[in-house]
C-alpha cells in the first residue's frame, strides 16, 4: 500500500509544476525569423541589381551557344563520309583508302608552303643598301 502511494506521488509531481517553455536558444522563441530578417522588410542590397541581370544574360548567351554548336560527333562524321563514299560508288567514281570524301572540301586546308634560304643573323643583305 504503502509503494502505491510513493508510485501516484511520482506520478503526480510533475503535473504539478509549470511545463516550461523551450526558446531553443533564440531570444524571441517563435518570433525567430531566418537571417534575422521580418517578412515584408527586406530590402535590396547593391549587389543584386548588378548580379541579377548578368545570372540571366550569362543562361541566356549559355543555351543559345549551345543549341547552334557545331555537330562534331565521331558518329556524325561516319554517317556523312559513308553517305558521301556510297554516292561515289553510284557514280561509278574509284575510292581510295585513306582519302577522306564527306563533309566540306577544303574544311581544314593545311598546306606546305616553300619557305625559301634560312636567313642567318649577323649576314649583311645586299638588298637592303639600296
Amino acid at each position: 500500500m504503502a509503494s502505491r502511494a510513493a508510485l501516484l506521488a511520482v506520478r503526480r509531481a510533475p503535473a504539478a509544476r509549470p511545463m516550461a517553455v523551450r526558446r531553443f536558444g533564440a531570444p524571441g522563441g517563435a518570433e525567430a525569423h531566418p537571417f534575422g530578417i521580418k517578412p515584408g522588410t527586406y530590402k535590396r542590397e547593391g549587389w543584386e541589381s548588378v548580379v541579377y541581370p548578368c545570372y540571366i544574360a550569362s543562361t541566356v548567351l549559355l543555351v543559345v551557344g549551345l543549341s547552334f554548336k557545331p555537330r562534331n560527333d565521331l558518329k556524325i562524321w561516319a554517317t556523312d563520309e559513308a553517305a558521301a563514299r556510297l554516292k561515289r560508288m553510284d557514280e561509278g567514281e574509284p575510292i581510295e583508302f585513306g582519302k577522306h570524301y564527306g563533309g566540306v572540301v577544303n574544311k581544314f586546308p593545311f598546306v606546305k608552303e616553300e619557305l625559301g634560304e634560312p636567313v642567318i643573323i649577323g649576314e649583311v643583305d645586299e638588298d637592303d643598301d639600296e
